[in-house]
C-alpha cells in the first residue's frame, strides 16, 4: 500500500565550494516502501540550485568517505534522467512538480530539486520543498551496481556518512554534508536536514505527516552602532505563526527579546529582520524559536556576535564591483567628521577625504572614477583614533 509523506525541510541554505555549486538540503535515509527489500528505490536527495544546469550536470554521491565525491560508494547520475518511470509512485504538492525524464533538461537557478532512482513505488507530498512555486523531480535509472533496490544509505551507520553532488563540467562541488545515527528509533521515515552551517537536524514522525514550521534559508546578526541588526529569510512557510528571537550572554542561557509575525503560507522567498537595541559590550548569541499554528515549534542554528559597541560601524558597501561612485552606509553614535582613505593592496594611500557624519545611519559617496580594476582597502577613521577597514572591487 502506498503511503503518504509530507516531507517539510527545516533548514536551507549552507556552506559551497563555489557561489555557483548546489546546496543539499535534505535526505531521505530510511524509507517507507511497500516491501522491506525495495527501500533504496524511494531514497532520495534533495538539493538547491545556484545557477542553470542541465540535469545530465549533476552527479549526486553517498559513501562512508568523507572524500566522497573521489570515493564513490553509490551514485545518481543527472546524465540517467530518463522517461522510463517504470514505477507506481507519485510526486505531490501544493505547487507546480516539474518532472524531469531527460538528461537535456535545463533545471533553472534557485530552484528546489530531488534525485530519485525512477522505479520507486512511494507517494509523496513534498509541498514544503516548494521553491518559486515548483519543485523539479529528477528520475534516474539507477542500476543496482549504482544504488542497491535494497537500500544505498546506512539507516543506522556506526560513524558518518557523507553526500555531495558535483557539477563535473563546472568544476564545482556543493559542501559535503555528513550524518550519523541521530535518530532515536531505526524505523521507516528517517529524514536528515542541514542547517545553513551543515548541522545535521534528524527527523521522524513514523510514516505520518511531518510538520515543521519554517524552511529557513540564512540568519544572520550584524553589530550596528549601539544595535544589533537580526536577518533572516524563509524559502517556504505552512501554517507558520510567528518567530521568537532569543538572546544568550555567551552563558548559554536563552531569553525572548521579541517576536516577529510569520507570512503564515508561502512558497517564495520571505524576508524578516529584528534589531536588538541599546547593547552594551560583550558576545551574544542569537537564535529563531519557529512557531507553527498549532504550537508546535523548531530553532534555527545559533549565530554569535562580538559586540564591541563602537561610535561607528560600517553597515554596507556597494555596489560590488564598483565603477565610478562607492556607497557606504554607516552608523555613528555622534555627530563630527571622518577621515576616508583609499589603499591599494600594497598599502599605497590613493586618496584621501574628509566627511561629516550625523547621529544615526549616515550614506557616505566616494568618487573612484579614477580607480582602475582591482582590489581596494577603504579605511575611516575618527577623531579619537578608531579605525574601521573593508575591502571592496573594481
Amino acid at each position: 500500500m502506498k503511503k503518504l509523506y509530507s516531507i517539510l525541510l527545516f533548514v536551507f541554505g549552507g556552506l559551497v565550494a563555489n557561489a555557483q555549486c548546489p546546496v543539499i538540503d535534505g535526505a531521505m535515509i530510511n524509507s517507507c516502501g511497500s516491501l522491506a527489500t525495495n527501500e533504496g528505490i524511494n531514497e532520495f536527495v534533495v538539493f538547491t540550485t545556484s545557477a542553470a544546469y542541465k540535469a545530465k550536470d549533476y552527479t549526486f554521491y553517498y559513501g562512508s568517505s568523507s572524500n566522497v565525491a573521489n570515493n564513490p560508494t553509490n551514485k545518481l547520475l543527472g546524465s540517467k534522467a530518463t522517461t522510463k518511470k517504470s514505477s507506481t509512485g507519485k510526486f505531490t504538492a501544493s505547487c507546480n512538480v516539474i518532472e524531469v525524464t531527460n538528461p537535456e533538461t535545463e533545471i533553472p537557478a534557485n530552484s528546489r530539486v530531488v534525485f530519485i532512482p525512477a522505479t520507486f513505488d512511494t507517494l509523496y507530498d513534498v509541498s514544503a520543498l516548494c521553491l518559486n512555486n515548483a519543485v523539479y523531480v529528477v528520475y534516474i535509472d539507477a542500476t543496482s551496481s549504482e544504488w542497491s533496490a535494497n537500500g544505498s544509505m546506512a539507516n543506522k551507520p556506526s560513524g558518518n556518512r557523507y553526500l555531495q553532488i558535483t557539477v563535473p563540467s563546472n568544476n564545482c562541488s556543493s559542501g559535503v554534508r555528513s550524518y550519523n545515527y541521530g535518530w532515536s528509533d531505526d524505523i521507516d521515515g528517517n529524514f536528515v536536514t542541514w542547517t545553513a552551517t551543515g548541522q545535521a537536524t534528524y527527523v521522524n514522525n513514523g510514516c505520518t505527516q511531518i510538520v515543521t514550521p519554517v524552511t529557513l534559508q540564512n540568519f544572520t546578526a550584524t553589530p550596528q552602532g549601539q544595535d544589533v541588526l537580526l536577518n533572516w529569510n524563509t524559502a517556504s512557510e505552512i501554517n507558520a505563526a510567528y518567530f521568537t528571537i532569543e538572546r544568550s550572554a555567551n552563558d548559554g542561557k536563552f531569553q525572548s527579546i521579541g517576536t516577529v509575525q510569520a507570512t503564515g503560507n508561502s512558497s517564495n522567498l520571505s524576508a524578516y529582520n529584528y534589531t536588538d537595541k541599546q547593547l552594551e559590550a560583550g558576545i551574544y548569541l542569537y537564535r529563531l524559536k519557529m512557531v507553527d499554528a498549532d504550537g508546535s515549534f523548531k530553532y534555527s542554528n545559533v549565530v554569535r556576535v562580538n559586540f564591541s559597541a563602537s561610535e561607528f560601524a560600517i553597515a554596507s558597501v556597494y555596489p560590488q564591483p564598483v565603477t565610478n561612485l562607492l556607497n557606504v552606509t554607516l552608523s555613528s553614535l555622534k555627530a563630527g567628521k571622518l577621515q576616508v582613505s583609499i589603499f591599494d593592496i600594497t598599502g599605497k594611500l590613493l586618496s584621501q577625504d574628509a566627511q561629516t557624519v550625523i547621529r544615526g545611519m549616515n550614506l557616505l559617496q566616494i568618487n573612484t572614477a579614477n580607480l582602475s580594476r582591482g582590489t581596494y582597502v577603504l579605511r575611516i577613521t575618527a577623531n579619537d583614533g578608531k579605525v574601521i577597514t573593508n575591502r571592496f572591487t573594481k
